[in-house]
């Protein structure tokens, strides 16, 4: 039962003046009532609050804790709402690189839902650590990587390899070994830039140490 006295101080006057020695009046729980302050419910826990939406104050007596049912149960005067950070992702992420928590809601079927979390992803090179792990683009070399060569996202040509973080550009490796080593389109003496006329592009072929056959404009071995 509610047991309401400050709202009915007139009614009281009356009965005191009758004779009457207090004035304690209840009322049944289920019914609610109107108020102005908090003082107007008559103690026992219970405070004034609004309906949602700024609706019309009303003695609420206010439990622990906000469940998803439809009701305002906290008696803040707002309906299902949960006001509790949420976290599902590994334990020992959250608050770790991009990882941090979000919001606890109530859904449309009453349950529970976590929504704004960010939570780990896979790790990208971008400067950040997305997948909350306490390190910061761990998986690329920016010293070799050739798509992120010395810096993210700096990506070297199909003829460069990454070198020390730097794009270089890739040489031929043997001028005689018929493959076109460095992408460009000229196999071994046909690669000018690579295997100029006094570089050698074949085995020795005779005691003389430097009876080598070399590369010639026409892109042969002579």
């Amino acid at each position: 039962m509610k047991t309401f006295e400050s709202r009915l101080r007139v009614w009281c006057g009356l009965l005191l003046v009758a004779g009457a020695v207090g004035c304690t009046v209840n009322f049944p729980d289920d019914v609610p009532y109107t108020c102005t302050e908090t003082a107007d419910c008559g103690g026992d826990g219970y405070v004034c609050t609004s309906l949602p939406d700024n609706g019309p104050r009303y003695c609420c007596l206010p439990d622990p804790a906000e469940v998803c049912n439809g009701l305002d149960d906290d008696c803040d005067g707002l309906v299902d709402n949960l006001e509790t950070a949420c976290y599902t992702g590994p334990e020992g992420t959250l608050d770790v690189g991009l990882c941090h928590a979000g919001e606890s809601i109530c859904t449309r079927d009453a349950s529970i839902a976590c929504v704004g979390e960010v939570l780990p992803g896979l790790e990208t090179c971008n400067g950040l650590d997305d997948d909350c792990d306490g390190a910061v683009d761990e998986d690329f070399d920016l010293k070799t990587d050739p798509g992120h060569c010395g810096a993210c996202n700096n990506d070297c040509s199909f003829l460069q390899d990454c070198v020390n973080g730097e794009c270089v550009r890739r040489q031929e490796l043997d001028c005689a070994n018929g493959q076109d080593d460095d992408g460009d389109g000229f196999t071994d003496c046909q690669d000018r830039a690579d295997c100029p006329t006094n570089t050698q592009c074949g085995p020795l072929r005779s005691a003389d140490e430097n009876d080598y056959p070399r590369c010639q404009v026409n892109g042969v071995c002579l």
